[in-house]
């Protein structure tokens, strides 16, 4: 009965130093969308505990085979918890052919909430991207918005 006893104290002990909170979540999203002048196709956001990694997308331009620029920008967004961070952000400049485009990609530690834990999908609210480039034929300045992503919850 000792034995038993002092086996049942052994058992609780381990079950106290071990961590049942942690979670194992992974999420890996594939999205595409498009605004008037664009279609962006296979854009990737994984998420583990450890990592975020974000990007790998193809942004084609309508209609164009061929479309030369001075300026092209991309920001993707990640509305997480109701704050807009910029997850993404790349620049060309120089007279560039932009009518099909590749995201880039970025990869870093897992992204974490106000409490300093990983986040889950639950807590992205929605993914855009906005897209600025120089319309030489309209000479200004032209922005879309791709919608990519928005949580059941946004859409109530």
């Amino acid at each position: 009965m000792r034995i038993l006893s002092l086996a049942v104290i052994l058992l609780l002990l381990f079950l106290i130093g071990c961590d049942v909170s942690k979670s194992n979540s992974n999420f890996y999203l594939s999205l595409m969308g498009e605004s008037e002048n664009w279609r962006l196709k296979n854009y990737e956001i994984e998420l583990t505990d450890q990592t975020f990694r974000a990007g790998n997308g193809t942004l084609d331009m309508k209609g164009q085979e061929k479309y030369v620029t001075d300026t092209f920008y991309i920001e993707v967004h990640a509305v997480i918890n109701e704050k807009d961070n910029i997850i993404q952000a790349s620049v060309k400049n120089g007279k560039v052919d932009i009518s099909e485009e590749r995201t880039g990609s970025t990869k870093g530690d897992s992204l974490v909430n106000h409490e300093g834990k990983p986040i889950s999908l639950e807590e992205i609210n929605n993914i855009y991207v906005v897209l600025e480039w120089w319309d030489d034929r309209k000479k200004k300045k032209v922005k879309e918005v791709i919608e990519l992503y928005r949580s059941s919850s946004e859409w109530t």
